[in-house]
């Protein structure tokens, strides 16, 4: 019965502390996982969507101040019904993927690290994978490598939704030459001092060269030197 209340007054106009308050309340029912399948199939993946495309129309918009406080309350909401595993392809079947590829194209370090977590979380479900890379999520990842962080914790969650594409791809046969482009120049970026980040590029890179068809490419790419890079590292 909260779900459905608080849903509903998504569909009255509200002023921007308003829509804060909203945002957070389904914030704080997306955190326990019993619910977080309910809330999909009610949509809020849907309310959460419409709020972000009105504050943040495109992904080079920088919202400022409670806009941005909101929009950080959308990604985690977002992120915390990606855990839910019968909710995935639902939400992968109601777009929620340019939203988040727009979101992780900002400068905010918790909206990355939020996209980052619930890209990684959808790719574990099979059957939304194809759509998931389709839709542009390495590419995604991609940027935000090359951004750089000061965080290192954006940088785990690069990697690990890296990884776990990568993984998913290769079973599938889902990588493609570009793909697999963007992918070893990613791991590259993304090599740093720090040990568990180093540790889920040498994964990734572990399951790209167990694709036969790619190694001649991933060599010409640089992924050798990458290796020796994580090496040297001593991670």
């Amino acid at each position: 019965d909260v779900n459905v209340a608080v849903l509903q007054l998504a569909n009255l106009e509200m002023s921007p502390r308003m829509e804060r308050m909203l945002v957070g309340c389904l914030c704080n029912l997306s955190c326990p996982k019993n619910n977080q399948g309910r809330l999909v199939e009610e949509g809020c993946v849907r309310v959460i969507a419409r709020i972000i495309d009105a504050l943040q129309p495109t992904p080079e918009a920088k919202p400022e101040g409670r806009a941005l406080d909101t929009l950080r309350l959308c990604a985690k909401t977002l992120s915390n019904l990606s855990g839910c595993s019968r909710s995935r392809s639902k939400m992968t079947g109601q777009r929620v993927i340019p939203v988040l590829l727009k979101m992780a194209a900002t400068d905010d370090e918790d909206m990355k690290q939020e996209c980052a977590m619930a890209i990684t979380r959808l790719a574990m479900d099979v059957s939304c994978c194809e759509k998931i890379i389709q839709q542009g999520a390495i590419s995604a990842i991609v940027a935000m490598a090359r951004s750089g962080f000061e965080d290192v914790a954006t940088g785990r969650m690069c990697a690990a939704a890296l990884r776990q594409l990568c993984i998913a791809g290769q079973e599938h046969e889902l990588i493609e030459k570009t793909v697999l482009t963007d992918a070893v120049k990613a791991l590259v970026n993304l090599i740093s001092k720090d040990a568990p980040t180093n540790q889920v590029c040498a994964q990734t890179l572990c399951t790209l060269f167990q694709q036969p068809s790619a190694v001649d490419g991933m060599i010409k790419l640089g992924a050798l030197d990458a290796v020796v890079k994580l090496a040297a590292t001593g991670a």
